[in-house]
């Protein structure tokens, strides 16, 4: 199935053919027919369910979509069929929970019937005067019909239009079982990646989309790739080559992009093995949750480097790095940030450039705390507040990543990763950690993750939210398993 199919012109003659012509709703129904039926993309359930409710439409219903293209019709019908599915489900489901008992019936409606002798309830005794019933010979069992087995239908080619190798053929075949027998693969403990509404996301994302179906058209032409296996393919190549997040992003688009042109295609997206499970067949080792940048920002730094990329400053970008060095403040907070004189200490307020999804806002909009002025946090933010006053980082995020970044050009540093400006957030996050495995392992003990979150603590959702939570929140996170790659 040819996805991205370009017009090719046609070649006017003199010559006239009389030609009948249909109506457009005609051959509208007769391309989706067509393609419901002979397109292995929609062999599945959903597919065939689609093509049985085509089958009850009237003509009115093809004739009214007339204006429509064909795939926005095969989309219409998949969404009939899954509505017909969940009602036919939630009715069901009402059947088992509201069927009545059968009411007794009265003693006096009850019909009466006269027991022949020896045909009660009880076997008549020898000594009786009824007589014995005979016995009848008993019928003959029907002979059980011996099941044959029935071969399995043979699965159709993978074509694709360009060589493979052996790897990526396994990934392939793999893909083509799991499409075509779903109910041998293994269930998944993640959710099926769901494609949203366009008009749901927000003007950013939809810019984001955009931008990057572009760019994966112009990968596709380029590598002559159309096709619905040749999209597996592609994907397949970008798991190889790429990180998990880049994987995952191209998956999104391609399934956005099958979405407006072929949805029974999306299908066999999702019919590709989970990642791990890829790699394995790719003999590649999955890309780290970390990658070599991040770990080089949580490498922990020196602090008479520190104090050299400092003197490269003018007074007041000095402390405005040292506030975000103090606080986990990002830069693009820099100028929200607050400080405030109380008893108990310093107080800190930051209003949260990150909250959450763009339209679904779950975190706090501003995020306060107190430092201690007996501690080391609470002298230095004590110093900046004496001197710069309640915001001590009036500036833009990119002329703080400007004046940081000639600090450390200077140094020699301009390349290293492990001295950007977000590496001092890391830095900020690891004393955090570290103080918080001091405080509980004086209080529970030196074994205090199995004390407080049993032998699988590494798998306890509890010892995330306990542990990391804090964490997270200082640091502006609504998801507090992003507290793990920080610090």
């Amino acid at each position: 199935m040819d996805i991205f199919i370009e017009q090719i012109g046609i070649e006017q003659t003199s010559e006239r053919k009389e030609e009948i012509f249909f109506p457009v709703w005609e051959e509208n129904k007769r391309a989706v027919f067509e393609d419901l039926s002979t397109n292995f993309l929609h062999a599945s359930e959903k597919g065939r369910a689609a093509l049985a409710v085509a089958n009850t439409l009237s003509d009115e219903w093809w004739q009214k979509r007339e204006s429509e293209e064909p795939y926005r019709l095969v989309q219409e019908l998949y969404r009939y069929a899954d509505e017909r599915a969940a009602r036919e489900a939630r009715q069901q489901l009402e059947r088992q929970a509201g069927v009545p008992d059968a009411a007794p019936v009265p003693a006096h409606e009850r019909a009466v019937t006269a027991i022949p002798p020896g045909m009660g309830p009880h076997r008549p005794s020898r000594f009786s005067c009824a007589p014995r019933r005979e016995r009848t010979a008993s019928a003959p069992k029907p002979m059980q019909e011996q099941s044959t087995p029935t071969l399995q239908k043979p699965l159709p080619p993978i074509s694709v239009s360009v060589p493979v190798d052996e790897a990526t053929m396994k990934v392939l075949e793999r893909t083509r079982e799991n499409f075509f027998h779903p109910e041998k693969r293994a269930i998944s403990p993640f959710p099926a990646p769901v494609v949203k509404d366009e008009k749901k996301l927000s003007p950013r994302s939809q810019e984001d989309y955009h931008r990057l179906e572009k760019q994966v058209l112009r990968e596709l032409r380029k590598k002559r790739l159309s096709t619905g296996w040749d999209l597996v393919l592609y994907l397949i190549q970008s798991a190889r080559e790429f990180s998990l997040s880049t994987y995952k992003r191209r998956r999104a688009v391609v399934l956005r992009l099958l979405e407006k042109k072929a949805p029974g295609a999306g299908a066999l997206i999702q019919a590709l093995p989970q990642y791990g499970e890829l790699c394995r067949l790719l003999d590649k080792t999955p890309s780290r949750r970390s990658t070599a940048v991040t770990e080089a920002r949580r490498a922990k730094q020196s602090e008479r480097v520190f104090s050299r990329l400092l003197l490269h400053l003018p007074p007041q970008h000095q402390d405005a790095i040292l506030a975000l060095r103090h606080t986990g403040a990002r830069s693009s907070e820099a100028a929200s940030l607050r400080l405030e004189r109380t008893p108990e200490g310093i107080r800190v307020s930051i209003t949260s450039a990150k909250t959450g999804a763009r339209r679904k806002k779950t975190g706090q909009t501003v995020r306060s705390w107190v430092v201690p002025e007996c501690s080391a946090d609470g002298a230095v933010l004590a110093g900046i507040l004496h001197r710069r006053g309640a915001h001590p980082a009036p500036f833009s995020a990119h002329a703080l990543r400007s004046a940081w970044h000639r600090a450390r050009v200077k140094e020699g540093l301009n390349r290293d990763s492990g001295w950007d400006l977000h590496s001092l957030r890391h830095q900020f996050a690891g004393e955090l950690k570290k103080n918080r495995v001091a405080e509980l392992r004086a209080k529970y003990g030196p074994d205090w993750r199995r004390h407080l979150y049993g032998r699988d603590w590494r798998n306890s959702q509890k010892y995330i939210e306990g542990f990391y939570r804090p964490v997270a929140d200082r640091l502006g996170h609504s998801c507090a398993a992003m507290a793990k790659i920080y610090g």
